[in-house]
């Protein structure tokens, strides 16, 4: 897995939002931002990747979590721990609850894994 390019939209998320210089305390409303200024196809690529690291922390692949810590922290100066890995899930569903755009997200991975 090439970590980089499977979760490129977190790493700018991280870099470009929630990197060193700001506070958990202000996750929800970096999302916000993110939510209000990109582009829905960036925000849906975003979504598919919240999924792959929540499937990544359902199996407990701290290998895989590890690798995506390095590109993260490379990237943005932030640590992104394993530990607190649903909250940064949870936050990300609560400011994206939008059932449209989940709803397309699900839809599109759906249909990729018939591929």
């Amino acid at each position: 897995m090439n970590i980089k390019e499977e979760f490129s939209t977190l790493i700018y998320f991280f870099k470009g939002y929630f990197n060193q210089s700001v506070s958990w305390n202000d996750l929800d409303e970096l999302l916000m931002d993110f939510k209000e200024s990109e582009r829905e196809q960036l925000i849906s690529l975003f979504l598919e990747e919240i999924q792959k690291l929540k499937q990544i922390y359902d199996n407990n692949d701290k290998k895989t979590w590890n690798a995506i810590n390095v590109s993260v922290k490379e990237n943005s100066m932030r640590y992104f721990r394993f530990d607190r890995a649903m909250e940064f899930i949870n936050q990300v569903k609560s400011v994206f609850i939008d059932k449209e755009v989940v709803y397309n997200v699900y839809s599109r991975m759906a249909s990729k894994q018939k591929m």
